[in-house]
């Protein structure tokens, strides 16, 4: 069965050759594409409990003014995740210290939202690797959805 939230094909959580090392700041991966339709933004509702208006009645949502159904705001840790683990960015293991997301633009069905990857800081605390990582998604390559930015600790 094909997963509506995500991409199709196999997930690789197991980072292809990127040590701590070799990650550089300002570094970029991506762009992940994730197509947004309006059968993920019903499922993703149906699995949280969400009942607004706004992301589940199109009439409700382009009465208000926007194009289609709205995306939940949670639905931005998908579009970071599917980006994490299709780029290949982490190896399995890493411990999540924090994450920090701001919202800009609502993303509606029918959008296809472009995640990159930055690596905005490294840096070394009470002897463990930190990496902090920056998602910025776009809806349809142009104006910013959601920047996310992720605290990881990198395993040894």
């Amino acid at each position: 069965m094909a997963n509506p939230l995500g991409s199709p094909g196999p997930i690789s959580a197991v980072a292809k050759g990127f040590s701590y090392e070799k990650l550089s700041v300002g570094q970029t991966f991506g762009p992940h594409l994730y197509p947004l339709t309006r059968e993920s933004i019903e499922q993703w509702c149906r699995l949280h409990g969400q009942k607004h208006p706004l992301s589940l009645d199109s009439e409700e949502a382009q009465h208000r003014g926007y194009r289609d159904v709205v995306a939940p705001s949670g639905m931005a840790f998908i579009f970071s995740l599917q980006a994490l683990t299709h780029l290949d960015v982490m190896p399995a293991g890493v411990i999540l210290a924090g994450k920090d997301l701001h919202f800009y633009e609502p993303p509606c069905a029918g959008d296809t939202i472009e995640t990159k990857i930055k690596v905005a800081e490294k840096y070394i605390k009470r002897d463990r690797q930190y990496i902090i990582l920056e998602f910025i998604s776009r809806i349809n390559g142009d104006a910013i959805a959601v920047v996310d930015r992720m605290s990881a600790i990198w395993p040894v």
